[in-house]
């Protein structure tokens, strides 16, 4: 692994290592910034004004940090096994004629509606 830096020849091994964990700790982050912004789509979101954008943005990371560092296992594999369940009713339970997927799509989005409303 080839490493740029500023700082001069290092002799020891001690130093190199703390220079290549400086390097996969920011790597750690870049690729956690990454996965944030591609699971809760976070640049898919309009806001007015860039302060707004700033606030959206430190209320994804600590739902985030949240959901990784707070959740049971339990919740973790409940959620999961809901998406799971979700997404195999819409590949076997849902017939292929176009009509039955919108009655289908309608009624999620009429059950959706409701919770919203009990929310």
């Amino acid at each position: 692994m080839m490493l740029l830096t500023t700082l001069n020849a290092v002799r020891t091994r001690k130093v190199l290592w703390e220079v290549v964990q400086g390097y996969i700790t920011r790597w750690c982050v870049e690729d956690t910034i990454r996965f944030i912004k591609q699971a809760y789509r976070l640049e898919h979101m309009r806001l007015l004004d860039y302060q707004r954008l700033k606030n959206m943005a430190s209320l994804v990371v600590a739902v985030a940090y949240f959901a990784a560092a707070w959740l049971g296992k339990k919740v973790k594999l409940d959620a999961l096994a809901k998406h799971v369940a979700k997404v195999s009713r819409k590949m076997f339970e849902v017939p292929e004629f176009f009509y039955y997927a919108i009655a289908d799509g309608l009624r999620t989005r009429k059950a959706l509606r409701g919770l919203g409303s009990v929310l």
